[in-house]
């Protein structure tokens, strides 16, 4: 092998090699720049760290970053970064500059404070979702001109972005934020092109409209403060919505004719404003059409004979419209919905003449709040689909029929405050998929019902799993009932105002989380805290008479009983301590008498617990001291009460949870009972509702809406009505 050769490969080695480093030099920077970032997050964040503690050179040398977790490259360089859901807090790196071709950055689902200014030299980001943080202050996005698709929502923005050049900007959520004044024209969404949808829902935006629909596939501006008239122009001839949502505004007028310009529009959403005049009947043109929410407004009672020939409308939402008089009949003609809302009305009247009781594809029938009267038709039991059945805050009468028993897949049952009578019917226990029983009553002109409750009724919601997934693989939004006011209904009163000051989607997203089964709340197992969509019968304020059952406790997963202001009576059953999740539970006012049992302490998810106003006797099980998570507590006015308060959880509670209870002793071990705090009053005294402390009042609905919030762990839409994914925590 001559000298040359060996010279000359020698050198074809060397500039090959060369290359390689050079090839490398990006990564290498980049990598760097992820150390950087690993270390800045760690100096953020002492504790509940991330993914990014994974990021480690040391352990494996010849480790590529592009098999880090929530790193993807592209070649030699990184092109999406996925930190959601990593805890990180505080502000936000200031160099992700370094990454050149950075494409898709994910910061999702944090409590970071701030925005970078470093972030407008990204100048190849197409994706940025900073959604579910705390940022807060000026958004400038000047030089961010390959931006496709940007999520801020769910943050506390003040100030409306400034958009510079987005002519490549598609989809813009800026939703559940605090951003107020109206829509300026610097920074208006006209000057985003190619913009399609638009979610600017849960703001304080006001004015009117100032620009055309025409381009956007799918726009939301709900829960604002939007006023007066929908202009004709809003709705070009080109318009191409898919989704309109303007619902909780201040909207006022009549609904333009030339709407039906939108010919592909699927879902219209008006609920919560001040429309009036007819329904237009051009929206009976809108062939594409599935769900039509008007609730809420002055709309005449006139309802267009186009309507009912809207193949594809599932969902028909006339509430609260001051509907007089009898049931229209043309609701009959409705064949091929799933969901009837016309809850809030002044019908008068029965049902039969409306028609109704033909619509067999019937999902959710909700007619609460409204002046009906007569029996109840026993032929709704031959809507075989119903899942939701909402007659509460009527006028029926007499009995409840033992063909109500009959649903398949009812899930929700709610007759309450009515002037129904008689027993609950044995029938009730073949009701396998219920998840909510109400028949309750406030004043004597409700619902007196009587009797004991039947044993069978141990078996109702023993099989929701098949409706359960049936709904999750269901397109459509599972809730028939419209607003707040059926949660109101089987909460504790001081929660009431808390849940009627949030907007009206926390509450029909709620209902649609409950409906497809997945957990809201955390029940107590074996296996530690595990997440449940626990079961609730609100029986309280009848006749009802007799022992309960011991077989009560087999119904599965029940999460809230209320049998208070009854005349139940005899022992409480051993078997309540059985209850694998109840959460509440609230026997007051009855004529229960003995001893507390011992097993009431295994019910370790309690933390509402109202036995007051009864007959019982002797010690307060020391068990009870297990459970730790009980929030509220009444014992009062058992004047058999004897022996000394348990020490540990018992001793938490103030004075207020023993009142007359003369033979008691309020310490143990030297602990004196907790005093009455300066913040409760002597008009709680008689109350049956007594508290640690004042936070927990509203603990019910703390849950909820952190779980509403905190979906951040989930793709939970967040408009007023719309369709869902929906994930478990």
């Amino acid at each position: 092998m001559s000298k040359n050769y060996i010279v000359a490969h020698a050198f074809l080695l060397i500039l090959v090699s060369g290359l390689g480093v050079l090839g490398q030099q990006p990564m290498q920077t980049e990598m760097e720049a992820l150390l950087l970032l690993k270390k800045f997050l760690v100096s953020q964040n002492s504790v509940n760290r991330g993914v990014y503690l994974g990021w480690n050179l040391e352990e494996n040398r010849s480790s590529s970053p592009c098999t880090w977790m929530g790193i993807s490259c592209d070649g030699n360089h990184i092109t999406s970064i996925d930190l959601s859901k990593n805890n990180i807090a505080g502000t936000m790196f200031r160099n992700f500059s370094a990454f050149t071709n950075l494409s898709y950055l994910d910061l999702s689902n944090n409590y970071i404070t701030d925005l970078s200014d470093d972030l407008k030299l990204c100048r190849s980001l197409r994706h940025l979702n900073l959604s579910r943080n705390m940022i807060e202050g000026e958004v400038n996005l000047t030089g961010m001109d390959k931006l496709e698709v940007l999520d801020l929502s769910n943050n506390r923005l003040r100030e409306q972005p400034r958009f510079g050049d987005c002519e490549n900007l598609k989809v813009l959520d800026l939703s559940m934020n605090y951003l107020t004044g109206k829509l300026s024209n610097e920074s208006s969404i006209e000057s985003c092109m190619e913009l399609q949808i638009v979610d600017l829902s849960g703001n304080s935006i006001e004015g009117s409209l100032s620009f055309t629909f025409g381009r956007y596939r799918r726009f939301s501006m709900s829960s604002n403060k939007l006023s007066g008239n929908l202009p004709t122009w809003v709705f070009p001839k080109n318009c191409s919505l898919n989704v309109l949502d303007l619902c909780e505004n201040n909207l006022t007028g009549e609904v333009p004719k030339n709407i039906s310009n939108c010919k592909e529009l699927m879902e219209l959403n008006l609920w919560g404003n001040k429309f009036s005049g007819k329904i237009p009947d051009e929206v009976g043109f809108l062939s594409d059409l599935q769900s039509l929410i008007l609730g809420d407004n002055n709309f005449l009672r006139d309802i267009p004979k186009s309507l009912p020939g809207l193949s594809n409308l599932t969902v028909l939402d006339l509430s609260k419209n001051n509907f007089g008089d009898d049931i229209q009949e043309i609701f009959g003609q409705f064949t091929k919905i799933s969901y009837l809302i016309l809850y809030g009305n002044t019908y008068t009247g029965g049902l039969h003449s409306s028609g109704i009781l033909k619509l067999q594809n019937l999902s959710g029938l909700d007619l609460s709040y409204n002046n009906l009267s007569g029996p109840l038709p026993p032929e709704i039991s031959q809507m075989l689909s119903l899942k939701v059945l909402a007659l509460s805050s009527n006028r029926f009468s007499g009995n409840i029929p033992q063909e109500y028993g009959k649903f398949p897949r009812i899930q929700v049952l709610d007759l309450s405050f009515n002037e129904l009578e008689g027993s609950i019917p044995a029938s009730f226990g073949k009701l396998n998929s219920l998840l909510l029983l109400q028949l309750v009553m406030a004043e004597p002109c409700h619902n007196q019902l009587s009797g004991k409750i039947p044993a069978e009724l141990a078996h109702i919601g023993k099989n929701a799993t098949p409706t359960f997934m049936l709904n999750k693989f269901d397109g459509t939004k599972t809730t028939g009932l419209g607003d707040c006011a059926s949660l109101t209904r089987w909460m504790p009163e001081t929660t009431i105002a808390v849940l009627t000051s949030n907007s009206r989607n926390y509450c029909t997203q709620f209902w649609d989380i409950v409906q497809r089964g997945f957990g809201i709340s955390p029940l107590c197992s074996d296996d530690g805290e595990v997440y449940g969509t626990p079961g609730y019968i609100q029986l309280s304020g009848n006749q009802l008479s007799g022992e309960i059952p011991g077989n009560i406790s087999q119904i599965s997963e029940l999460g809230y009983l209320n049998l208070g202001n009854n005349r139940f009576s005899g022992k409480l059953p051993i078997e309540i301590g059985l209850f694998p999740s109840i959460q509440y539970l609230d026997i007051s006012k009855n004529e229960f008498s003995g001893e507390i049992p011992m097993e009431v302490g295994n019910m370790k998810s309690l933390y509402f617990l109202d036995l007051a106003y009864n007959n019982f006797s002797g010690d307060i099980p020391n068990s009870m001291s297990k459970l730790t998570n009980l929030a509220q507590f009444n014992l009062s006015y058992n004047p058999l009460i004897t022996g000394k308060v348990p020490s540990g959880q018992m001793t938490t509670f103030t004075k207020w949870s023993f009142l007359g209870l003369p033979l008691l002793q309020f310490q143990e071990n030297g602990t004196p009972i907790a005093p009455p705090s300066e913040l409760e009053s002597e008009e709680r005294a008689g109350s049956s509702f007594s508290g640690r402390h004042v936070f927990f009042i509203s603990f019910p609905i703390f849950f909820i809406l952190s779980f509403l919030y905190f979906s951040m762990f989930c793709d939970i839409s967040k408009c007023c009505f719309r369709n869902t994914t929906i994930c478990k925590t």
